[in-house]
C-alpha cells in the first residue's frame, strides 16, 4: 500500500504542479469573474455527478474475483449515469443563469454536460490498476491527460483571453483521459446489466453518501454565489484550492492506494486496526505542517502566484487553512466502514455534516462573505471528526491511545515551525518586488521545513525510533535512494564497462500466476527479493495452444511488469507466444522471451546470475540464459503427476544433470529425480511465515465461517483427486454434530481418467448433499490465516493410495496449521512422521472418528505452545537462509540480512 499511495502521491502532487503553473499564468491572462462563471457552471455538473456515483469502481475493488459481468454492467451503469446528467444539466442550464443573474452561465453548462457524457465512457478495465495497486499505469495516462489539456487551456488563453479557454481545457481532458484509458488497458467493455443488483447491494449506500457529500462539496460556492455574487466565488474557489492543499494534494491519493489494502484485511480486525492507525500517523506526519505554512505565506502565495487582483483571498486563505489543519486531523475512517461492508455509517456522517453546514454557512456569508463561508466549514468539519473518531474507535474496537501517541511528535514539530516562523516573518521587511516576494517565500518555506522536520525527527530519535511513521518515510527515502544508486551504477556500467554489480539476480521459473494460490515458488522469490536480490518471475511464454482459452483473452499483445511483493512478475505477450509445430518460430519465441527476462534481472551487470526453476519444462529457457548458476527445486512429484511423458521426463534428465543445486521438498519427491538426483538432491522442506497465522484467534471469524456451526474440521488448499471425499462423507454422516469446512477450489472437472477420479466425484456428489460438509470457494491467500485459526481441528485428509503424487509430498499447509496452534490429524504420509508429537496421524476411518474426538474434545496432540513452537522452527526465514548458505557455496553469493516483515499465506 506505501508504494500504491506513494504513485498517487506523486501523480497529485505532479498535476498540482501543471496546475500552479496554468493558474500563475491563466490568473494573469483571465479575470476572476472568468474562473467564478466557470467555477459555479462546474460544480452544478459535479453535484450531479457526485449524487449519481453508485461508486460501482469501488464495489469491483472488493469483488476479488474478475467477473466480467460486473464490470460490463458497471461501465454501463457509468454511461446511463453520464447520459443522465447530461440530460439534465441542459435541462437545467436556463434556470441556473436565472438563479445567479447570470446568462453567460447557460452556454457554458452545455458544453459541461457534454464533457460529463464524454467522461461516462472511460474503460472500467483501468479500475484494475487500483484493485492490484499497479498505480504507476494510473499515474501514467491520468498525468498525460492533464498535460494536455493544460497545454490547450494556456494556448487558447494567450489567443481567446476570455473563459472559453477554460471550457476548451476541461473538454479536452475528458476526450483523453477517455481515449487513453483503451490504449493503456486492453479490457474491451460490453454493454450489459447482468451484474447489476449485485453492484446496488453494495452501491445502495454509497450513492446516498455521494449525494450528501455532493451538497457538502458544493453549498459554499452556491450560497456565496447567490448571497455574494460571481466575484466572490473565485476568490473562495481559489482560496480553497490553495488552502486545502493538505486534503486534496496528499491524504486524497493516499486514501485512494489504501483503500484497496483496507478491503483485503477486512477480515482481519487486528490488521486493519494497524494498518489503520499507521495510516493516520503517516498522513497526519505529512499534512499537518502544510496548512500550518500556507497560512503563514498567504499574503506572499498570492503575490507570488496569482497577482494582486487576488488579494481578497488572502483572508480566505488563513482561515482556509484552520480547515486544513482540522482536516490533516482527520481520520481516513470512511474507508474502513467500506472495507468492513458498513457504508451506512459514512452516508449519517454525510448527513450530519450537512445539518451543521447549511444553517452556519447562510450565517456566514451574510456576515462575511467569502471568510464567513470558510468559518462555517471550518467548525462544522471540527464537530463532525470528534463525532467520526468516537464511531471509527467503536468500530475497530480499540482505544485512542494509540491515535494520540502518532500526534505527539507532528503537534510538537508544528508548535516548533510556528514559534519559528512568526518571529521570522514580523522581522522580514514588506516588499512589492516580484522576486522579492519569492524570495522571501523560499525562504520562510525553506525554514519551516527545517524547523518541522528536525523537531519531529529529533523527538522521534529521543524516543528510541520506535515503529511509526518516521521509519517509514526513512524506508521509503532509503529504497528510493538505492534504487536510483543501483539505477546509475547500471548505467554507468553499460556506458563505460565498469566491473559487475554486487547484487544477486534471480529469473525464477514457476508454473502458476503469482496472484494464484501461494506456493513454495512465491514464498521462495519473495523472501529473496526482500533480502535485496533482483527477481524476476515467470510463467514462460505464451503457446499457440491456448488460443480461444480464458487465458490467452486476458493477455496483452506485448508483454509487460508487475512488481509484487518484492518481485517483478513479467506477463509474456500474444505477440511471442510460443509455436512448437514451427521449430524456428518457437526457438525465436523462446530466445525473446529469455533475453526480456535477463534484461529485466539486470543481468548484463550482475555478477551473480541465478536461473531459480521449479518444473522441468522450463529447460527450453535455460539453454538461452548463457552462463548462469541453475538451481531445479523440485516441489512436487512430477513424475507421479497426471500429464507427465517422455519428453517431461527428457527435459527433467537434462535438467537435472544442469542443475548447480539440485533441491527437493522430501525425499519421496527427491526420490523420483532421474540420473542420481536423489543422491544429490538436498532436502528442503515447505515452511510457513509464521507471524501470519500465530495468535489471531481474537480477530472477527469471517461473515461466511461465523454462520457455520462448531466444531468445525476444516481444510485449505486445492480440492482434487488427493482429497479422501469418501472418507469426509463417510465421517460427515457419522457425526452430523460436526461441520467439515472445505476452503479453496474445486476441481471437479480437472485430472479425468486419471486413477482414483471416479472416487473422487462420488465423494464430491455424496458431500454436496450433506447439510455439514461447507464448500467455501477459492478464498485470497491474504486472508486465509483468519479461516484457519478459527476451526476447531485442521487436517490434511488425502486418499491413502499407493502412486499417488501426494504421497510423497511435504504439506505447504501443514506449518501453516501449526502456526495456528489448532490441533492438526493427517493422513499417513511419511512426511508427518516426524511430527506425531504435535499431528494425530490417521489411516482408516476409525482411525480418524477417534482423532478427530480427541482433537474436538481434549484439545488434540500436543498443546498449542508445542505446536507453534515446532511451526516457529520450520519458518520461511529459516528454510530461506540455508537456501542462502548453499547458494553461497556453490555460486559465492553474500549474504544479506533478511527483514522480519512477512507476506501471503498458501493455498496448495
Amino acid at each position: 500500500m506505501a508504494r500504491g499511495a506513494g504513485w498517487m502521491v506523486m501523480l497529485r502532487m505532479a498535476d498540482r504542479v501543471l496546475g500552479v503553473i496554468s493558474l500563475g499564468i491563466l490568473a494573469r491572462m483571465l479575470l476572476p469573474e472568468h474562473f467564478g462563471l466557470v467555477a459555479l457552471a462546474a460544480s452544478l455538473g459535479g453535484l450531479l455527478e457526485i449524487i449519481s456515483d453508485f461508486s460501482v469502481e469501488l464495489a469491483l475493488i472488493r469483488e476479488s474475483q474478475g467477473d466480467r459481468r460486473l464490470y460490463d454492467s458497471a461501465w454501463t451503469i457509468k454511461i446511463v449515469r453520464g447520459l443522465a446528467v447530461s440530460v439534465i444539466l441542459v435541462l437545467l442550464a436556463p434556470t441556473v443563469a436565472r438563479f445567479f443573474s447570470e446568462p453567460r452561465i447557460e452556454v457554458v453548462v452545455y458544453y459541461l454536460a457534454l464533457a460529463s457524457f464524454i467522461l461516462s465512457f472511460e474503460n472500467i478495465g483501468v479500475v484494475e490498476f487500483r484493485k492490484h495497486l499497479a498505480f504507476e499505469k494510473e499515474f501514467a495516462y491520468l498525468f498525460l491527460s492533464r498535460c494536455l489539456s493544460t497545454v490547450v487551456a494556456v494556448m487558447l488563453a494567450l489567443m481567446w483571453r476570455n473563459y472559453w479557454a477554460l471550457i476548451a481545457g476541461i473538454l479536452t481532458h475528458k476526450v483523453t483521459q477517455v481515449a487513453l484509458s483503451y490504449v493503456v488497458h486492453e479490457y474491451r467493455p460490453k454493454i450489459s446489466f447482468a451484474g447489476f443488483w449485485e453492484l446496488f447491494q453494495f452501491s445502495k449506500w454509497m450513492a446516498v453518501q455521494n449525494c450528501v457529500h455532493g451538497l457538502n462539496l458544493r453549498m459554499p460556492g452556491w450560497v456565496i454565489g447567490r448571497l455574494a455574487g460571481v466575484g466572490a466565488v473565485a476568490y473562495y474557489e481559489v482560496a480553497s484550492e490553495i488552502a486545502t492543499l493538505t486534503t486534496s494534494e496528499l491524504r486524497a491519493p493516499i486514501r485512494r492506494a489504501l483503500y484497496p489494502g483496507f478491503a483485503k484485511m477486512a477480515a482481519d480486525r487486528r490488521a486493519l486496526h494497524k494498518s489503520f492507525v499507521d495510516a493516520y500517523g503517516l498522513m497526519v506526519l505529512i499534512g499537518l505542517p502544510i496548512p500550518i505554512l500556507l497560512a503563514l505565506t498567504a499574503p506572499l502565495l498570492i503575490q507570488v502566484f496569482l497577482g494582486d487582483q487576488w488579494r481578497s483571498a488572502v483572508p480566505v486563505i488563513e482561515v482556509l487553512a484552520l480547515y486544513g489543519i482540522v482536516q490533516a486531523l482527520g481520520s481516513s475512517s470512511h474507508l474502513v466502514y467500506l472495507a468492513v461492508n458498513r457504508p451506512n455509517i459514512t452516508a449519517w456522517l454525510s448527513g450530519l455534516y450537512f445539518i451543521l453546514l447549511l444553517p452556519l454557512l447562510v450565517t456566514g456569508v451574510t456576515l462575511a462573505g467569502p471568510v464567513g463561508a470558510a468559518w462555517a466549514l471550518t467548525i462544522t468539519s471540527l464537530v463532525v471528526l470528534v463525532v467520526d473518531f468516537a464511531v471509527v474507535f467503536k468500530v475497530l474496537e480499540v482505544g485512542p491511545q494509540r491515535i494520540f501517541s502518532a500526534l505527539v511528535r507532528p503537534v510538537a514539530g508544528s508548535l516548533t515551525m510556528l514559534a519559528g516562523l512568526i518571529p521570522l516573518r514580523l522581522l522580514v521587511p514588506a516588499t512589492e518586488s516580484w522576486i522579492g516576494s519569492v524570495i522571501q517565500l523560499t525562504t520562510l518555506a525553506a525554514s519551516g521545513s527545517i524547523l518541522y522536520l528536525g523537531a519531529v525527527f529529533a523527538l522521534w530519535h529521543l524516543g528510541g525510533r520506535p515503529e511509526s511513521a518516521e521509519r517509514q518515510i526513512l524506508s521509503v527515502l532509503q529504497e528510493a535512494w538505492q534504487r536510483f544508486f543501483v539505477n546509475v551504477n547500471r548505467g554507468v556500467a553499460s556506458d563505460v564497462s565498469q566491473g559487475p554489480t554486487a547484487v544477486p539476480s534471480v529469473i525464477v521459473f514457476g508454473l502458476n500466476e503469482w496472484n494464484d494460490n501461494w506456493q513454495t515458488r512465491q514464498y521462495i522469490s519473495s523472501q529473496l527479493g526482500k533480502r535485496g536480490w533482483s527477481v524476476v518471475y515467470t510463467t514462460g511464454a505464451g503457446d499457440s495452444w491456448e488460443r480461444g482459452t480464458a487465458a490467452w483473452n486476458a493477455k496483452r499483445w506485448n508483454g509487460y511488469v508487475e512488481e509484487r511483493d518484492h518481485v517483478q512478475f513479467y506477463r509474456s505477450g500474444k505477440f511471442d507466444a510460443r509455436l512448437r509445430k514451427v521449430k524456428t518460430w518457437d526457438q525465436w519465441a523462446l530466445r525473446r522471451h529469455a533475453r526480456k527476462l535477463m534484461e529485466l534481472a539486470g543481468w548484463s551487470t550482475a555478477s551473480h546470475r541465478i536461473a531459480y526453476v521449479f518444473h522441468p519444462t522450463f529447460w527450453p529457457y535455460i539453454e538461452h540464459l548463457g552462463d548462469c548458476t541453475v538451481v531445479y527445486h523440485a516441489d512436487d512429484a512430477f513424475s507421479l503427476m497426471p500429464g507427465w511423458n517422455g519428453k517431461s521426463q527428457a527435459m527433467e534428465s537434462k535438467l537435472v544433470a544442469r542443475a548447480d543445486l539440485l533441491l527437493a521438498t522430501s525425499p519421496g519427491v527427491a526420490g523420483q529425480l532421474p540420473n542420481g538426483g536423489a543422491q544429490r538432491a538436498r532436502s528442503l522442506p515447505n515452511g510457513a511465515l509464521v507471524e501470519s497465522f500465530m495468535d489471531l484467534a481474537q480477530c472477527p471469524c469471517p461473515s461466511d465461517l461465523s454462520s457455520i456451526p462448531h466444531p468445525r474440521i476444516g481444510y485449505v488448499g486445492s480440492i482434487n483427486i488427493k482429497v479422501d471425499l469418501l472418507l469426509v462423507a463417510e465421517i460427515a454422516r457419522r457425526r452430523r454434530d460436526w461441520h467439515w469446512v472445505f476452503i479453496g477450489p474445486v476441481m471437479s472437472n480437472r485430472l479425468e481418467g486419471f486413477p482414483g477420479y471416479a472416487e473422487f466425484q462420488a465423494g464430491l456428489a455424496t458431500c454436496d448433499q450433506l447439510d455439514n460438509v461447507h464448500f467455501l470457494g477459492a478464498k485470497p491467500y491474504y486472508i486465509l490465516p483468519s479461516y484457519t485459526t478459527h476451526m476447531d481441528v485442521n487436517t490434511m485428509c488425502y486418499r491413502s493410495v499407493p502412486g499417488g503424487w501426494w504421497t510423497a509430498i511435504y504439506p505447504l499447509k501443514l506449518h501453516e496449521y501449526l502456526a495456528a496452534g489448532i490441533p492438526v490429524v493427517g493422513t499417513n504420509l511419511d512426511a508427518l512422521q516426524e511430527f506425531r508429537s504435535v499431528v494425530a496421524i490417521a489411516e482408516t476411518a476409525e482411525d480418524w472418528l477417534r482423532a478427530l474426538s480427541e482433537a474436538v474434545n481434549a484439545g488434540g496432540t500436543g498443546t498449542k505452545p508445542e505446536r507453534q513452537t515446532v511451526a516457529l522452527q520450520n519458518s520461511w526465514d529459516s528454510r530461506v537462509e540455508d537456501l542462502v548458505g548453499w547458494l553461497e557455496n556453490v555460486a559465492s553469493i553474500p549474504r544479506m540480512k533478511l527483514p522480519a516483515a512477512s507476506c501471503g499465506v498458501s493455498q496448495n
